[in-house]
């Protein structure tokens, strides 16, 4: 009995029992109720109707099936020395667990008489009943990916953050999920440093290049000027000023919405910029702040009052009136526009501020020791110290987020002011993507196939960590369409690219072979490997016998394609989409195969993932237009679509005599040979209504979804 069954109610086989002692007399016990997940909780009242006194309960289970872990662990009353006197009533409550079908039953006996009363109840899992699955937990994104350089927030509460080798990070969900826009969409490269948002125009700075995005970041187009380490951005309309290295760190400005350039040498060594429409702040490296009134045509210094002249940042209001700069020697504030500065330290969790930001009242002090978040009350800092000791080179917030990278280990979002904190960037913390395309698991281990260049993420600790696969790694690209593990080999199918496969967990040199193709299906069983591909509108079916070295073209089809590949251990059924072809199967062993269409009662166009019985009786296809399962090898099929979460089915799976359907409106589990069913669904906690791949693996379901990978225990 799978331990997400739950409230089966109508399976227990009661029997109410009359316990008799040498008294004569006996108990007499309610009918249990039982419940939750494995382990199963059970509880019954018995109350004592004789004149005799009872002494408590053994509970044992009784018969269980061979090869269950069947145990009991006993609450109230089972106890020897608990007295149960005439018109006393008892319940006993505990717990059981198992791992096969079958019928479990309970005895129980009463201590004073010594004899075993059987069939207290019964519970036969292996009836018909509907699963139930009570909660989900979604692996997304986590992040926008290792090493975050600096954090930006707009006015539509927007994040942005720039990584050293994720692109640029975006999250419209205030940091729930993530997009990653990298070189695949126009960046120059994966490697970002800085990031700047003026209206719908999105700045992006590596560390030679200046980019553009007018679109969200879908596509991006880089300015000519070539920079050397580019570190901060600021832009209004067609003004735009970027520290870059000229030697020493420079402003560079451009007036044309960065068709020229000019470095502008009357600023000093720079370390950042701001503005205000067309006021503009340079924090310099020993100069203090160098503020213009007129877009920076003119410049004034000003250091009067500043902890230190060695500023790594600045931040003004929106009036522009005060101005807040972030030094090595305490944060300081000008309320003047730039004339005069109050510097404070007292209380900040450290001296050397390395980012400034501000709301209201309300400033965000970034320093190498941790971040404070106070306000200037009587020309005091009050306020409270947050990520103590942790480095913190960036800040932004919006309302009640704060949102901090912490150097060395990622993004730290707070939704609550500071109180509580949440890192959510490194991608040891999440997948590489959040459309999931497959997913296969083995124990503890889970592999996860991306789209959108999103690689492979395998967990190896059940979900803990991810450790995600690129290109950088040796995969022949980054889009995986299928996914299958033997061992320590991992198979991993690409978007025309061919199949990509490692022998050694994932660790050391990737081979890929069959090029150019795209692997829609995978499939391993020993050192027998079988892909179905897509070349170009025509399909084949490959076979390996040594592990994926060498290929042989078991089958062949064209103007059509397949979508995917199974093996049972003695056929390969391979789905097809295009011209009518249905569903292939191919009988025989080691790389020969005899192949038979299947077109009689399948609509065209099938869906990725298949599943048959041992015996190839059983075969179940998912399809846009339903579920079609055989019993007869193929010969005769049903129709399956009442129930379900929708008709649009990508994907099937059966284990432990369920079925569990992927569909374009959830996941939808049947117990009845599909008759009824059980749909799931974000109102359950699903993390997308579109599941594109299912997997059971035990008693833990794995949802491929478009939103990262649901798990249900």
């Amino acid at each position: 009995m799978p331990k997400y069954l739950r409230n089966c109610v109508g399976l227990f086989l009661i029997s109410l029992l009359f316990l008799t002692s040498a008294y004569g007399a006996g108990m007499v016990c309610n009918k249990p109720t039982m419940g939750g997940f494995s382990p199963i909780s059970f509880s019954f009242t018995c109350t004592n109707t004789s004149k005799a006194i009872f002494y408590g309960y053994n509970v044992l289970p009784y018969n269980p099936p061979t090869g269950s872990n069947f145990s009991i662990n006993t609450g109230v009353c089972a106890d020897p020395s608990h007295q149960i006197g005439p018109g006393q009533s008892c319940t006993v409550t505990g717990t059981f667990s198992e791992s096969v079908a079958g019928t479990y039953s309970l005895d129980f006996s009463d201590y004073y008489g010594g004899e075993w009363h059987n069939g207290i109840f019964k519970y036969n899992s292996g009836s018909p009943v509907s699963a139930q699955v009570t909660s989900w937990h979604t692996y997304y994104q986590a992040g926008p990916g290792a090493n975050p350089r600096s954090v930006f927030v707009d006015s539509q509460q927007v994040v942005y953050v720039a990584t050293g080798n994720g692109g640029l990070a975006v999250s419209r969900d205030r940091g729930v999920t993530w997009t990653n826009y990298t070189t695949s969409n126009g960046l120059p490269s994966n490697n970002v440093t800085t990031v700047y948002v003026d209206g719908n125009t999105i700045y992006a700075g590596s560390s030679s290049k200046l980019s553009v995005s007018t679109n969200g970041g879908a596509s991006w187009l880089s300015f000519s000027q070539t920079f050397n380490l580019l570190s901060a951005i600021y832009a209004s309309g067609q003004n735009i000023y970027v520290i870059a290295r000229q030697g020493q760190p420079k402003l560079f400005i451009s007036r044309d919405g960065g068709s020229t350039w000019n470095v502008n040498n009357t600023v000093p060594a720079s370390q950042g910029v701001y503005g205000v429409g067309s006021a503009v702040y340079v924090a310099t490296l020993n100069s203090g702040v160098y503020i213009s009134s007129n877009a920076g045509s003119t410049w004034t210094q000003s250091t009067s009052g500043l902890g230190s002249n060695n500023v790594h940042g600045v931040y003004a209001s929106a009036n522009g009136q005060t101005i807040y700069a972030a030094t090595a020697g305490g944060l300081s504030i000008s309320t003047d526009a730039g004339s005069n500065w109050l510097n404070y330290t007292t209380g900040l969790a450290s001296t050397n501020i390395l980012a400034v930001y501000a709301i209201g009242s309300t400033i965000y002090a970034a320093t190498d020791a941790g971040l404070s978040v106070g306000s200037i009350i009587n020309n005091n800092w009050t306020g409270n110290n947050y990520l103590v000791s942790d480095n913190i080179p960036s800040v932004a917030a919006h309302g009640t987020y704060i949102y901090a990278i912490v150097a060395g280990s990622g993004l730290a979002i707070s939704t609550n002011n500071g109180s509580s904190w949440t890192i959510v960037t490194t991608t040891a913390q999440g997948l590489g993507g959040n459309q999931v395309n497959a997913v296969y698991a083995i124990g503890s281990t889970i592999y996860t196939a991306l789209n959108n260049d999103g690689g492979l993420s395998v967990s190896y600790d059940s979900g803990q960590h991810w450790t995600t696969y690129t290109t950088a790694n040796g995969l022949s690209n980054n889009t995986i369409l299928s996914v299958y593990a033997v061992g320590n080999t991992i198979y991993a199918g690409t978007n025309g690219h061919g199949l990509s496969f490692n022998t050694n967990n994932g660790s050391g040199n990737w081979t890929t072979v069959l090029n150019n193709l795209s692997i829609q299906g995978v499939f391993a069983s020993g050192s027998n490997v079988f892909v179905g591909t897509y070349d170009g509108g025509n399909g084949e079916v490959e076979v390996s016998t040594d592990g994926g070295q060498t290929w042989t073209q078991s089958y062949f089809i064209s103007n059509s394609y397949f979508t995917g590949v199974y093996f049972n251990g003695s056929n390969i059924y391979a789905p097809t989409t295009g011209s009518g072809v249905g569903l292939s199967i191919g009988t025989g062993s080691g790389s020969s195969f005899n192949w038979n269409n299947i077109t009689n009662g399948l609509p065209n166009g099938l869906s990725q993932e298949v599943y048959a019985s041992a015996n190839g009786l059983d075969i179940y296809v998912p399809t846009n237009l339903g579920l079609y399962i055989s019993h007869d090898g193929g010969n005769n099929w049903q129709q399956h679509t009442a129930g379900l979460a929708s008709t649009n089915v990508f994907g099937v799976y059966v284990s432990s005599g369920k079925i569990y359907a992927a569909t374009a409106g959830g996941l939808s589990i049947s117990a009845d040979d599909g008759l009824t069913w059980t749909n799931y669904t974000t109102a359950n906690g699903l993390s997308s209504n579109q599941v594109n791949w299912v997997y059971v693996d035990g008693f833990t379901i794995y949802a491929a979804t478009n939103n990262g990978l649901s798990v249900a225990q």
